[in-house]
């Protein structure tokens, strides 16, 4: 009878067997010099062992610790998720798969985070591009493509070619000997983009059903579509009357639309952008300390973006702050700062608070410990978006979470920026409604981004970015809203001090919020 961290530890091994870049991220040696196997019976090996495995859990020695029952839970989750899109969803039909394993491949050895040995690695993986994208071609000849894929993946494209062309040449893990490997990789993605261009369109929409499936038993949510929908549309039209009252209090002559507006045209000194970074950071870690432990212990070193990125990170969902490796976090890890432009209000609430500070800053600084072995990456940032699924509502709802948290600290953000932080919860739950409608085929593409532009009031870029998240990810655009939602009920049921239900919530690490809050109650 084998035990559930023996098979948790097969789980992730099998995983990082057909996901080499995800070894990458997570910061686990072995998996640097390869581009992941997309031959003819890949998906077949893939699901054996994925029904092997699920196999083996439910044969399973009884779990010892809250670390094992844990990991025995996101073994089922992951494994059950896996196998389904498999069947339904299969990546290996997918271009975006292959062009941002290929770019990310490259970058994840170009990071700061990159582990010893990078640049033999590096060797290795693009010699490994032009197997990897002819395998792609191939698996892709009688598939057909959302043309929004389509766009993005010829978009990537272009990406590898300038980092092939140009942008890799000044990193410093360039070397001449690497030169060679250089005209077959970029034969093989120009040969890439011929297959790509030619594929026909399709419905990208999962249908109710696998959407369903997402939400009862990935997100482990207690309802389905349906309610979600019902309270995200009750809850969109009470925020903005709030919004509409709150403005009329800043200034009554002026709409809240117009008053962000003119926040948003505040930007800082482009001599002093790291500073602000750095200043709105440091004001968040100290401001939370009444509602929360701030990881103070890991360091966030703000730079901005280096050399060799320029022309790369903009066409690419290249993370300013990018999880650090789960597996292997070290002591602190490089955040990103955004070029001259993006506003002052922007910078503290989304990247001061919500992803640094706070905000993944703190919670993934606490996965990494968590007593799950699965916890500890389920939430790790990979080539598009996040490992698993599961650690969803945890990772994107805390994070939205603690943009509301920084409300009740007076005096954290002026007017304007609760203005700013009050209308974020409108554009989630706007979000939460595209996700759904589009996906339970209530809405076409054309529907879904007249909703993005009108109501969600995100700007064309912006629009053509969450469609694509949106049709490649079901269900993705719903944890968010559902997240905060989520935390926000169990703070209200809790009664002990708000420290160390914070501190606790999180101390779970990355697992689906139900599970958390269950846990966390039931060891009050």
């Amino acid at each position: 009878m084998t035990g559930i961290t023996a098979i948790a530890k097969r789980f992730i091994a099998h995983h990082l067997l057909f996901n080499p870049v995800d070894a990458s991220f997570m910061g686990i040696p072995g998996h640097d010099h390869r581009l992941p196997p997309a031959d003819a019976e890949a998906a077949s090996r893939e699901t054996q062992v994925l029904r092997d495995m699920r196999q083996a859990l439910l044969t399973a020695a009884a779990p010892t610790g809250r670390g094992e029952a844990m990991d025995a839970r996101l073994l089922g989750n992951v494994i059950g998720h896996n196998l389904k899109l498999l069947e339904e969803r299969p990546r290996y039909r997918d271009p975006t798969w292959y062009t941002g394993e290929t770019v990310f491949g490259l970058i994840s050895l170009l990071l700061p985070s990159a582990m010893p040995g990078a640049v033999a690695a590096l060797s290795a993986r693009l010699a490994d591009i032009p197997r990897y994208l002819a395998q792609g071609r191939a698996q892709l000849a009688k598939a057909s493509s959302f043309s929004g894929w389509t766009a993005r993946a010829r978009k990537e494209v272009q990406v590898i070619l300038r980092l092939l062309q140009g942008r890799l040449q000044m990193h410093p893990l360039w070397h001449a000997a690497m030169e060679p490997l250089l005209p077959p990789a970029i034969t093989a993605a120009m040969a890439f983009d011929t297959v790509v261009a030619a594929l026909p369109d399709m419905d990208p929409r999962c249908g109710p059903e696998h959407l369903e499936f997402l939400m009862r038993d990935v997100h482990v949510l207690p309802f389905g579509p349906a309610e979600a929908l019902a309270r995200a549309e009750d809850r969109i039209a009470q925020a903005r009357q709030g919004l509409v009252a709150l403005a009329s209090q800043i200034d009554s002559n002026r709409s809240w639309q117009e008053q962000l507006e003119t926040l948003n045209r505040i930007a800082p000194d482009p001599d002093k952008i790291v500073d602000t970074y750095k200043r709105f950071h440091d004001q968040a870690m100290a401001a939370a300390e009444p509602f929360l432990t701030p990881a103070t212990e890991y360091k966030l070193e703000f730079k901005p973006f280096p050399e060799w990125s320029q022309n790369v990170y903009g066409d690419l969902y290249f993370l300013a702050y990018r999880c650090p490796p789960g597996a292997n976090g070290g002591s602190g890890s490089v955040y990103w700062t955004s070029p001259p432009g993006q506003s002052s209000a922007t910078i503290k609430s989304t990247h001061a608070v919500h992803h640094g500070s706070i905000g993944h800053h703190t919670q993934n600084t606490r996965a990494r410990v968590a007593p799950s072995l699965l916890a500890r990456i389920v939430n790790q940032g990979v080539a598009r978006g996040i490992a698993f699924q599961a650690g969803g509502t945890m990772g994107e709802g805390w994070s939205c979470y603690v943009q509301d948290l920084m409300m009740e600290v007076p005096g954290f953000y002026s007017p304007a920026e609760l203005l700013l932080a009050k209308s974020n919860e409108v554009r989630n739950a706007c979000c939460l409604v595209a996700d759904i409608r589009f996906h339970t085929k209530q809405w076409d593409v054309a529907e879904m981004r007249r909703y993005y532009r009108e109501e969600a009031g995100f700007p064309a870029a912006r629009v053509d970015f969450e469609t694509v998240k949106n049709a490649l990810f079901p269900g993705n655009r719903l944890m968010y809203w559902l997240g905060v939602e989520q935390i926000k009920t169990a703070r209200g049921q809790w009664r002990g001090h708000v420290r160390d239900f914070h501190d606790g919530l999180i101390a779970r690490g990355h697992v689906p919020l139900t599970w958390a809050i269950e846990d966390l109650f039931a060891a009050a």
